[in-house]
Formats: C-alpha cells, sequence, structure tokens
C-alpha cells in the first residue's frame, strides 16, 4: 500500500496595515540626539513608578526588561510597553499608564547618570549579544510592579463596609 503525503498549502498570516505600520514605528524607534518631548500611543506606552518600586521591580525582571528612563530628581522609573496595552492593566497603587495625548521626556543616547532623565536600560537598536529591547512585556512588568508594591506596602486590601 502507497501512502501519499502532501504538503499543506503556506500559512499567509495577515496583518492589519495599521498595526504594521505601528510595528514598522516601534522597530525603527531609537533614542534621540538630545532630551526630546515625544509622545505616548505612537512606538510605545510609557509606564511611570515610583523609584521605591521600581528599583524593586526592575531586581525581579532583571535583564528581561526593556528600556528603563530613571528620573533622579523626581524620584520614577518609566518603562515602555506596546501601545494600547498598558490601557487595560488592574491598577497598581502608585503605578501610572499613559497613552495617546500624553508627552515623556526621552534622554538623549548614551547619557546614563544625572538627575534628570537618563537611562537605567538603553535599548540597542541593532540586534546582539546583551542587546535591550526597547518594549517589556506587559504581564511580566504588571506582574513586577505588583509584587513590588505587595512588599513595600504589605497586601492590598479591599475595603469593607
Amino acid at each position: 500500500m502507497t501512502t501519499t503525503h502532501t504538503n499543506p498549502a503556506p500559512t499567509t498570516v495577515l496583518t492589519h496595515p495599521a498595526e504594521q505600520q505601528r510595528q514598522d514605528v516601534t522597530d525603527s524607534w531609537s533614542p534621540p540626539d538630545r532630551h526630546e518631548w515625544q509622545p505616548a500611543g505612537v512606538a510605545w506606552d510609557p509606564v511611570k513608578a515610583p523609584a521605591y518600586l521600581g528599583d524593586r521591580a526592575l531586581a525581579r525582571l532583571g535583564d528581561t526588561s526593556g528600556a528603563i528612563v530613571r528620573d533622579y530628581y523626581r524620584h520614577r522609573l518609566y518603562w515602555f510597553v506596546p501601545p494600547g496595552t498598558a490601557a487595560s492593566w488592574r491598577p497598581v497603587p502608585s503605578v501610572k499608564t499613559y497613552g495617546r495625548g500624553a508627552w515623556i521626556e526621552i534622554p538623549p543616547a548614551g547619557l546614563r547618570k544625572g538627575l534628570g532623565p537618563h537611562w537605567v536600560r538603553e535599548p540597542a537598536p541593532e540586534p546582539g549579544p546583551g542587546r535591550v529591547p526597547l518594549l517589556t512585556d506587559p504581564e511580566a512588568l504588571h506582574e513586577a510592579l505588583t509584587v513590588a508594591h505587595a512588599a513595600a506596602n504589605g497586601p492590598r486590601t479591599e475595603e469593607r463596609r
């Protein structure tokens, strides 16, 4: 008896043009040459955490974290997540998510210290060993910030009436 195997037709993944354009913008984004205010909701959405939570979350995320901006003067850290994803988060106390309509100050490429915004983890545009991606996985970041909040403030309790 002879068995005939046929190759299935190749699978084509169709991407909505707006989604592809957004991915292209994110992929081509790189830090500016000088401090610059940039809009959220285009290449990324920023997630702002106070430094006391952000440092704990960073320790938990380690090398899985994407790019991070620290602002020593204002005692906060900013992560970048895909546009639109942070809007669906369950709130984490003291953590703010921003989308379209918000602007944040982005430090110049290579700036690693200072009182104002500077890179803790600077994104590397080229693939390679030790490459830091621009975006952080939103679920992993949410979990790390939730755990950091619980560790710093105790478990969250609901108000009883």
